[in-house]
């Protein structure tokens, strides 16, 4: 997760093992990462490269199976 971007954390997942991180390019370009904590998988892009999209106040869902976040994707 270099380049530049910020890059603000997110919640970790409720056995944390991973964690969210949301890379902000602009105010309107961000990109949605999964963070492997165990440090077994590479960060996982959620989000599509490049798109035009904000995401905030990602969580996770009760079960962990799960992500949400806010998004203006598509608007």
């Amino acid at each position: 997760l270099e380049d530049d971007s910020t890059n603000r954390p997110g919640p970790f997942s409720h056995d944390g093992n991973w964690l969210i991180v949301v890379r902000a390019f602009s105010n309107s370009r961000h990109e949605l990462w999964l963070v492997d904590l165990r440090g077994g998988n590479a960060p996982r892009l959620l989000s599509r490269s490049g798109e035009e999209a904000a995401y905030e106040s990602a969580e996770w869902s009760p079960d962990g199976r799960f992500i949400y976040c806010l998004s203006d994707l598509g608007r």
